[in-house]
């Protein structure tokens, strides 16, 4: 999982909207053979590309949240992700309520 500074960083593009991100997301594919990338942007949208045959990057848009605080999304998303990993859902809708639960986040201070 990246965020787009990471991604950035890594890629040499300047990940700021989801058309420089869908390159990102296809470099680190290709060029460090990752098979499961998640990019995760401050907002909220996530684009995610997965090792199963398909592969097709998705987009979630963000959830319409006023943002409070963006210092733990990333933890939250990881957080939601793995909880649902765990109880046996797709990654899909993983990614799904990962995404629930930053948007959350996001609303709160702290």
């Amino acid at each position: 999982m990246f965020n787009e500074s990471e991604a950035s960083y890594i890629t040499t593009l300047p990940v700021r909207h989801i058309e420089t991100a869908t390159l990102a997301i296809k470099r680190l594919s290709e060029s460090y053979n990752i098979k499961n990338i998640v990019l995760l942007f401050s907002k909220g949208d996530v684009l995610y590309k997965l090792d199963n045959g398909d592969n097709n990057i998705k987009h979630l848009p963000s959830l319409d949240i006023r943002i409070v605080d963006k210092s733990v999304y990333e933890l939250a998303f990881v957080g939601g992700l793995s909880v649902k990993l765990y109880d046996g859902e797709s990654i899909d809708e993983a990614i799904k309520f990962g995404q629930k639960v930053c948007a959350y986040t996001l609303q709160k201070v702290g």
